[in-house]
């Protein structure tokens, strides 16, 4: 079984029926309704398209917009019918997905009529997009689910989809730009002579034929991609337009390791989805430029277009962007944190033990690191195949300081607690040497000549015999400092 995610788009002028794939799912599936196709290729219940299309004022050339998945091993149908009541060779739109054991897509005009095939293409047979243009349009009115007989079929539909959705978070890109059009329309030519000698003609865009793009990997409908302009018609059927352009389309952020610095490739994919035959994409290199972008919180690195032919010929623009956050703000807010937590750890390894100050800054440091994760799983994006190294390091900061609160428990333990037994003589001997009294900037203390024999004096003295492990309480921290701070250094190191 497999779930398979799509949107149907009918547009008024045609009647022109075509699908797109989602690679991505934003839909939460527990709140859409469900549909089972248990009785064959039967057509049994019929749901209004009146109460589960999606607004289409944007957009006046859309007759349907519906959203909807499927799980199924092969083989589902849909229907779209004028009525209720559909017999097998009655006018309707049937849709069939991974017909053949899931070999090829298919549209027809009737059940079981043949109209048109598209095979279907990559390593896992998805059936990305499919088109019909039918001249003679049906008025829709109902739609109905089925599947192949001995195959169930699970569909979801009528989804609570959110209206706005986050570039970074849904991984997605929006792309505002300027585009200089020009083709030649042969049914456009006329001599100057004959009217008045008038060379252009100024006309809106909707009175003469225009390219029909497509933006093949929209978040939404992927057609009215340019911005309503006037086109200029010359009299040798020169035709040129310079509209607007507003992109949005899918592009996976999906490695945060080096949040905020993080880079990324998106891919944009501009063709056509009729009159393609006839039609050959040019890119003017020499007179476009794919780097400038106005104040964003993303910086273009490199860009750059070149044309190509999808698996079923259609030809398309592919639009590569390179493009890095501009993270200087982000750096500074998530990161300033860890280095007040560093400085305030290192100190807890320099404080008295018979203070306050110890225990105190221990907590602080916890609750810094506690909240600054929180934060930071707010502000990441929580789809990422990889692990932001800012949530790395403060998960780290965070094991740290609790190594360094059990540190601190034991090292006033030892020096506020009175200690029955004298300190071993190895460690006596280590702790007063001078190697080790330099090295980690230990008060001096003189050993005794008879430190651990019977008649020893000093380690009969209560007060003498604590002076000792409140030495070794000291020295483990200093012990405890020399490895945190390269640790520390090396984050640091990291980050920059």
């Amino acid at each position: 079984m497999k779930l398979v995610l799509y949107f149907l788009l009918l547009a008024s002028s045609g009647l022109e029926v075509f699908a797109e794939f989602y690679k991505t799912n934003i839909t939460d599936l527990s709140k859409c309704k469900v549909h089972y196709s248990r009785s064959g290729s039967v057509y049994s219940d019929f749901y209004s398209l009146s109460e589960l299309v999606e607004d289409t004022e944007d957009n006046n050339t859309l007759v349907v917009d519906f959203h909807f998945a499927v799980l199924a091993p092969s083989d589902a149908h849909i229907l779209l019918a004028p009525s209720t009541s559909v017999d097998k060779g009655d006018p309707a739109y049937e849709i069939v997905i991974g017909a053949g054991g899931d070999t090829f897509c298919d549209i027809r005009r009737s059940q079981k009529a043949n109209m048109e095939m598209s095979p279907l293409e990559g390593k896992e047979k998805n059936c990305l997009f499919i088109s019909w243009v039918d001249p003679d349009p049906l008025p829709l009115k109902y739609i109905s689910f089925s599947a192949w007989s001995g195959i169930e079929a699970k569909w979801y539909f009528d989804c609570e989809r959110p209206n706005d959705i986050e570039d970074e978070y849904k991984s997605t890109i929006e792309v505002h730009g300027m585009t200089k059009l020009t083709w030649l329309d042969e049914n456009l030519t006329w001599d100057p002579n004959e009217y008045g000698n008038m060379e252009t003609l100024h006309i809106y865009r909707r009175e003469i034929w225009q390219p029909d793009f497509y933006l093949f990997n929209a978040v939404a409908d992927g057609r009215g991609i340019f911005k309503d302009s006037l086109m200029v018609a010359h009299s040798s059927g020169l035709v040129e337009w310079n509209p607007a352009m507003y992109l949005k389309a899918w592009c996976a952020l999906n490695d945060m390791a080096k949040w905020p610095k993080d880079v990324h490739e998106c891919h944009i994919i501009l063709g056509f989805i009729k009159d393609f035959d006839y039609t050959k994409l040019d890119f003017n290199r020499n007179d476009s430029s794919l780097l400038y972008h106005d104040s964003s919180e993303w910086a273009v690195l490199e860009a750059d277009l070149y044309s190509s032919s999808d698996g079923l010929g259609i030809p398309v623009f592919k639009i590569a962007f390179t493009i890095q956050r501009i993270s200087n703000t982000y750096n500074t807010i998530f990161f300033t944190p860890f280095l007040i937590i560093s400085v305030s750890l290192l100190s807890t390894f320099w404080v008295d033990a018979f203070g306050k100050m110890k225990i105190s800054l221990n907590c602080a440091q916890l609750i810094l690191s506690t909240v600054m994760l929180l934060l930071l799983g707010l502000f990441i994006p929580s789809h990422s195949v990889s692990v932001p190294y800012l949530v790395m390091l403060y998960s780290f900061t965070l094991v740290a300081t609790v190594v360094s609160v059990i540190i601190a428990i034991i090292v006033i333990n030892l020096s506020r607690n009175n200690q029955k037994s004298p300190l071993p003589h190895y460690l006596y001997k280590a702790l007063t040497s001078k190697v080790l009294r330099i090295g980690l900037h230990l008060p001096k203390m003189d050993m005794s000549e008879e430190y651990g024999k019977l008649n020893d004096s000093f380690t009969k003295s209560p007060e003498k015999q604590q002076l000792i492990w409140i030495l070794l309480g000291i020295a483990i921290d200093r012990i405890s400092f020399l490895i945190y701070l390269p640790l520390i250094i090396y984050a640091i190191y990291l980050n920059y």
